[in-house]
């Protein structure tokens, strides 16, 4: 069941992460690599908020006790995300810094993919527990469309175009999958209750500081790269981490959504054979994925994006490694959500954090490339203690 759930998943975001890449070789030439930077920096500021908004209770719907807590924790996670994300708006627009960066309409566009990004986590978490992987992945491929077709109509506006398309697609997945799922949007408003928050509050004090963290570690080095290098740089490496590791991080997604369910009805030897298939086949393809862009990155890039881009080839091969680490590890995460595990999640995520930071604040090389290699080096060895931690988990959650 669980690979069959998997495929279904993944051919959805297959073929969702296959639109725009066969798209690519067009928006290449359509937005230069400063466009992509700036679009990567909105990436990484929505993603951060993202998190805020949801306080991880996104994370509580899957594993409620019932289909009917499931609702109310669905209905008031969304409201929640709503007013956080109307919060960090204000805020925003009384920030010089932030209004120096972001003009008005892009601050508003922040705020609404904030919005769509954390709804959209919340009820892919509600289907799924119903097992509607289809409904997910159809939804997927709709908003993979209607975004990228936003954004070849709009490359007259630089890199708004790219912004509006990626959250218009958000806004197109929220709701096709609401409006699909069992909810009753009419009466959604009668299971509005903070007693369900509450009664899970265990996920927003423990789960969320952690994800917090572990959000900003993974966006904080397209923040870095912004505030000391050049728009070509930042959109080098927006790129191959949006773009070229897109394909691997939706396999890991679905994977992990997948776990996620076999970890509620799975029993203790099932779990641990699960995850040492996962780990074997997930360092199998990465393997091929490092191969394949040592062998042929370079020439694939010219070919598909354009000599504008050629100087993309090195940054690829040095981030290969952090892509491939992370792939192998990422989608075994979901262990660490289990009540038994949340501190043991908080733990690895402020150690990650502290790491990242001191790094960032440390290490300030004058080459762009000195710096990325350094920061695969270290983010390889924080993934791997972050297996071992995942081992742990599963030992303890199921003994």
């Amino acid at each position: 069941m669980f690979f069959k759930n998997l495929v279904t998943l993944f051919s959805g975001t297959a073929v969702a992460q296959l639109i725009p890449l066969i798209a690519l070789p067009f928006l290449t030439r359509l937005y230069s690599p400063s466009d992509f930077g700036q679009y990567g920096l909105f990436v990484a500021i929505v993603a951060i908020g993202a998190v805020f908004s949801t306080l991880r209770f996104d994370l509580a719907i899957a594993q409620a006790n019932t289909d009917e807590d499931s609702s109310k924790l669905l209905v008031n996670t969304i409201a929640l995300c709503f007013s956080i994300s109307i919060v960090i708006l204000l805020i925003s627009l009384n920030i010089s810094e932030v209004r120096v960066r972001f003009n008005i309409i892009e601050q508003i566009l922040i705020a609404l993919s904030i919005f769509s990004l954390g709804a959209g986590q919340s009820i892919t978490y509600y289907n799924n527990r119903d097992s509607k992987f289809k409904l997910t992945a159809k939804a997927k491929v709709f908003q993979a469309t209607s975004g990228l077709i936003l954004m070849l109509c709009l490359s007259g506006f630089s890199s708004l175009g790219l912004i509006l398309g990626h959250v218009i697609g958000q806004v197109t997945f929220v709701a096709l999958s609401i409006l699909k799922s069992r909810l009753k949007v009419r009466t959604a408003y009668k299971l509005l209750s903070l007693s369900i928050l509450t009664s899970n509050k265990e996920y927003a004090f423990l789960s969320a500081p952690g994800s917090v963290l572990n959000t900003i570690f993974l966006h904080l080095p397209t923040v870095q790269i912004k505030n000391l290098y050049d728009d070509i740089s930042l959109g080098y490496f927006s790129f191959v981490t949006r773009y070229v590791a897109g394909p691997l991080s939706l396999l890991s997604v679905a994977t992990s959504q997948a776990l996620l369910r076999e970890l509620v009805h799975g029993t203790s030897s099932q779990i641990k054979m699960l995850v040492n298939k996962i780990t074997l086949i997930n360092i199998a393809i990465s393997i091929v994925f490092v191969i394949f862009t040592f062998s042929v990155g370079e020439w694939l890039i010219v070919f598909a994006l354009g000599s504008n881009w050629a100087g993309m080839s090195i940054v690829l091969k040095v981030l290969s490694f952090s892509i491939a680490i992370r792939f192998i590890v990422s989608p075994l995460s979901v262990v660490l959500s289990k009540r038994e595990n949340l501190k043991l999640g908080l733990q690895w995520q402020l150690l990650s954090f502290i790491a990242l930071g001191i790094f960032l604040i440390s290490f300030q090389p004058l080459e762009f490339l000195s710096f990325l290699e350094a920061f695969v080096i270290l983010d390889c060895i924080l993934y791997l203690i972050y297996y071992v931690f995942i081992r742990v988990g599963i030992l303890r959650a199921y003994k």
